[in-house]
């Protein structure tokens, strides 16, 4: 059986406990490629991507762009915090998912989000 760090290219970076960075093989429209890939906690991603608007909720959410050759997937969930075993997870969703498609996805349930703004970067 193939672990999912197997699939990692490099060590995953946490520059906080909300996010994680790492790279990792996959397969896009039926051809191998590296994924570079941004893990955030939902609260996070809210608080980084929509500050002004402090949504009270949010879905969980997959954004993909792929351009120039580079392969970029975003990945937002209702976690408290991201360790190795969110990232290896998320490897296993990503690989799992056979109809990935270019743009911003939303699933499941809205969220609901706490309103202060502890996690967000000066």
């Amino acid at each position: 059986m193939i672990e999912p760090q197997q699939w990692l290219v490099g060590e995953p970076q946490f520059p906080r406990p909300q996010h994680a960075r790492f790279q990792f093989e996959g397969v896009y429209r039926q051809g191998d490629v590296i994924w570079h890939c941004d893990l955030y906690t939902l609260q996070y991603f809210a608080e980084r991507f929509y500050p002004q608007q402090k949504p009270a909720s949010l879905q969980q959410r997959l954004i993909i762009d792929s351009a120039d050759n580079q392969h970029r997937i975003s990945v937002a969930l209702n976690l408290p915090v991201i360790d190795k075993s969110a990232v290896y997870k998320t490897i296993i969703m990503v690989r799992n998912y056979k109809r990935l498609r270019e743009g911003e996805h939303c699933y499941g349930p809205a969220y609901e989000l706490r309103q202060e703004d502890s996690h967000t970067e000066s």
